[in-house]
């Protein structure tokens, strides 16, 4: 496990430019698909949803959405808004009624995950299915970066093996002319702790405890 976990960890470091460029794509592609969807189902009287204490089998083709996204069930039988000790609790609401609504069910449709895909209107449909086609090349990015990395990072290390006299075998292979001798190499193994002061420490230990000799 500490090795594999070092080597993420240079991975990350070492893409770490790459990484970040992946990440602000994403969040990019995040923040234009739910500009999209909200202008597509801000009016989308099927996207409402009521509170099923106040309001029970909703006609939402008797709701009102204003300028500003606000829904208005009262022809429906619901109050406008409930007053309690925290003020003024919405009834019922758009879920694409604000850019920030629209991002969380963007996020899901990115993630592969349709669960309002009944509701949507031709034009949410539409871009339902670009979603998915963007979600395949944002998450396809980290998964070449990263295996990228990892490549790279093998080799790197598998070169520095070579060059410090290394080998991958523990024998040692010694011919003088006259015949191959074969010796075994003694193997001299060194308990290393991590600093208990850090998260990555105690990760480390922890993980090391699992298949250390000195466990």
């Amino acid at each position: 496990y500490d090795l594999a976990l070092g080597m993420i960890d240079d991975v990350m470091y070492e893409q770490r430019g790459v990484l970040g460029t992946a990440i602000f794509v994403g969040v990019t592609v995040w923040g234009v698909l739910s500009s999209f969807f909200f202008l597509a189902e801000r009016k989308n009287l099927d996207m409402i949803y009521c509170l099923d204490s106040w309001c029970d089998d909703v006609d939402t083709s008797l709701c009102v959405i204003d300028e500003f996204g606000f829904v208005d069930c009262t022809e429906a039988g619901c109050p406008p808004s409930i007053s309690g000790d925290g003020g003024q609790e919405v009834v019922c609401w758009n879920v694409y009624q604000s850019i920030v609504f629209s991002s969380f069910w963007t996020l899901m449709e990115l993630f592969g995950e349709f669960p309002l895909v009944d509701q949507h209107s031709m034009w949410g449909k539409v871009l339902g299915t670009i979603t998915a086609v963007f979600a395949c090349a944002v998450f396809a990015l980290p998964v070449g970066i990263f295996a990228s990395g990892f490549e790279a990072q093998i080799a790197r290390r598998r070169k520095e093996k070579e060059s410090q006299g290394g080998s991958s075998s523990p024998m040692i292979v010694k011919d003088g002319g006259r015949g191959v001798e074969e010796e075994e190499t003694e193997w001299e193994i060194v308990n290393v702790v991590g600093d208990i002061s850090t998260t990555q420490g105690m990760i480390y230990n922890f993980l090391h405890l699992q298949n250390s000799p000195f466990s």
